[in-house]
């Protein structure tokens, strides 16, 4: 996440941590909006953001997986996070390429 996109999202913090951040209103309830609703509002957003047309509403829950098992939480809870059916989908993002790997190997594992 970029720092711009941070910082748009500063406000949540006002907000509990179990409520969902976009709901039926567009704003943090407790109440999950359609997943048909993201589709025309991302699109704007991903325009008005000048982000690259791959990138998609999906691209950061993506990332967050691959974070979590990079970060070392087991894959079951992140499986559970996620929402996946199997733990084989959930294992599917620890594929992803890592474009820090060789500095983290260098400065963890030296002699490696």
């Amino acid at each position: 996440m970029t720092d711009d996109v941070a910082r748009e999202l500063e406000y949540i913090r006002a907000y509990k941590p179990d409520m969902w951040l976009i709901s039926q209103n567009w704003e943090p309830s407790y109440i999950k909006a359609e997943n048909a609703k993201f589709s025309k509002i991302w699109i704007k957003i991903r325009s008005k953001m000048k982000l690259p047309l791959n990138m998609q509403l999906y691209s950061f829950r993506d990332t967050g997986i691959f974070e979590m098992l990079k970060a070392g939480i087991d894959p079951l809870s992140v499986k559970q996070h996620a929402d996946h059916h199997s733990l084989e989908m959930t294992t599917i993002y620890s594929n992803h390429a890592d474009p820090h790997l060789t500095e983290i190997i260098h400065n963890q594992a030296p002699k490696f």
